[in-house]
């Protein structure tokens, strides 16, 4: 949580947080202390220069500029990577032709532009009261606002001429229609789609996932889901869920700052889905009564990070 000269506390809310609100504790640790792990994942890396080829490409039409520019940004990180990690930088520019060959040539997604500006790696950031109007004077008497903030990947048009927006994943999950499925009751989708339809002023806006399957002893894949359409009883059920997040957080800030109401049955339901999601990262601070305990152990396992996402790649991942 960062506050400004005249005494106003911002809290920043974006899709990744909101995945952490099941347990309002848990999202506290993001958002309000800011911790984020030390450990890097190339994984994550991989996919953040993949994003911003993808954006450099879509920006300018130039292969070779982005190329060169996203194999400067990755060239420091892959020095780090395991011997046993096939995600080097050689593997990282095969992808990035495969694509450039594969996808964007024939591409029939056409971003929309505003002021002559592709609508890609698109930031926002405006107050929750936008939306949420009910919790304008709550939050002003406690000098505190809440942002919704975030990067949407790609908004453009169909064939169709539907507003849709673009999401691009990386993954090494190669059972395609298992891993798209999920994304039909994505929060990040939902919020995305939310957020859109409010700064455009229009609804049924689409969304739709770009997956690049890689591989370290296959070529990597290309594959595009349909168009994904919530109906409005989803849109508003989703809506309702943001909202009850919100009030959470502003009920946690006023009467119980220093530890938000905690969820223990997302505790408990980690113990049986270990294989697949393992334990909650802030299981161990949640677990520990004692505060010197606390305090060495996020020393020693995370970075502590004004949570702001619009500068999130400014920092060192």
């Amino acid at each position: 949580m960062s506050i400004t000269k005249d005494g106003y506390k911002l809290i920043y809310l974006d899709a990744s947080a909101f995945k952490e609100s099941a347990c309002l504790e848990r999202l506290r640790y993001v958002i309000d202390e800011g911790l984020r792990a030390k450990e890097t994942s190339s994984a994550l890396v991989y996919g953040t220069a993949v994003h911003k080829f993808i954006a450099e490409l879509r920006h300018t039409g130039g292969y070779s500029k982005a190329i060169q520019e996203i194999i400067n940004y990755y060239l420091p990180f892959s020095l780090d990577i395991k011997e046993k990690d096939f995600r080097t930088a050689l593997h990282l520019a095969s992808t990035c032709k495969g694509y450039y060959e594969k996808v964007y040539k024939g591409d029939y997604f056409l971003p929309i532009k505003k002021n002559g500006i592709a609508q890609i790696e698109q930031k926002f950031a405006f107050p929750a009261t936008d939306i949420f109007p009910q919790f304008r004077d709550k939050l002003e008497s406690m000098k505190l606002v809440i942002i919704l903030s975030g990067t949407v990947d790609e908004i453009g048009v169909i064939e169709n001429d539907c507003i849709t927006i673009k999401d691009i994943k990386t993954t090494t999950q190669w059972n395609i229609a298992e891993y798209l499925e999920t994304y039909w009751l994505s929060t990040q989708m939902l919020f995305y789609i939310l957020i859109v339809e409010h700064l455009l002023g229009i609804k049924n806006v689409g969304a739709m996932i770009d997956t690049i399957i890689l591989s370290g002893t296959k070529p990597t894949e290309f594959y595009r889901s349909e168009v994904m359409y919530y109906s409005e009883q989803k849109r508003a059920s989703f809506k309702r869920q943001l909202e009850d997040t919100i009030d959470g957080i502003i009920n946690n800030v006023e009467t119980s700052p220093g530890l938000w109401q905690q969820n223990f049955t997302v505790c408990d339901c980690a113990k049986f889905q270990s294989e697949k999601a393992g334990q909650c990262s802030y299981f161990k601070l949640c677990k520990s009564e004692d505060e010197e305990i606390k305090a060495s152990y996020k020393k020693a396992y995370f970075n502590t990070i004004n949570y702001n996402p619009l500068e999130f790649d400014q920092h060192k991942i």
